[in-house]
């Protein structure tokens, strides 16, 4: 397992770092036109509950990702869950901070250099916090404790730290600039 941890980390920092830097030549202003336009069809006036929204869909996709990973370092590469999962939750995060600085607080970014990099080490703080103190402590308790399947404890593990998460980043890393 030890082998897997650095070669998975830079792997993750590079195509991190490529999507976010070439994220303006594969996603176009009309394709975040698009899905904007869905979000602002719903019935609420509220824009905060509108970028809520947004946060669940994109987390949605890191569900989907961490619960890949999880289940493709248990099963297949037979790592213990419990260290898998820390490797799964990177691998979301990363995802899910592409998506959320591109589209759910899209109208707060900044494209300097120093900005993002603040910005990037402000959701990496946290989404840590909430991984740590919700996703997997939940994810033991339930697993261990409760003996539910560890594929569905991780899923109250995110939930629960979904709010937590979507707080921190909203006051936070991606914080409205006084004007």
């Amino acid at each position: 397992m030890g082998n897997l941890v650095f070669p998975l980390a830079l792997f993750s920092t590079f195509v991190f770092l490529t999507l976010d830097f070439f994220s303006g030549f594969f996603i176009k202003d009309q394709e975040m036109d698009k899905f904007n336009s869905i979000i602002s069809a719903l019935p609420f006036n509220n824009s905060e509950t509108k970028r809520f929204l947004k946060f669940c869909v994109v987390g949605l996709s890191g569900i989907g990702v961490n619960m890949f990973f999880l289940w493709i370092f248990t099963e297949h590469l037979k790592i213990f869950y419990l260290f898998a999962s820390p490797i799964a939750i990177e691998l979301s995060i990363i995802n899910n901070f592409v998506l959320n600085d591109l589209w759910t607080w899209r109208d707060r970014r900044k494209n300097q250099r120093f900005v993002w990099v603040k910005r990037v080490l402000k959701y990496h703080i946290s989404v840590t916090i909430s991984a740590i103190f919700a996703n997997i402590f939940l994810l033991w308790f339930f697993t261990e404790i409760l003996n539910l399947y560890y594929l569905f404890s991780n899923l109250f593990g995110i939930g629960a730290g979904a709010f937590l998460n979507y707080f921190l980043n909203d006051r936070w890393t991606f914080k409205k600039e006084k004007t």
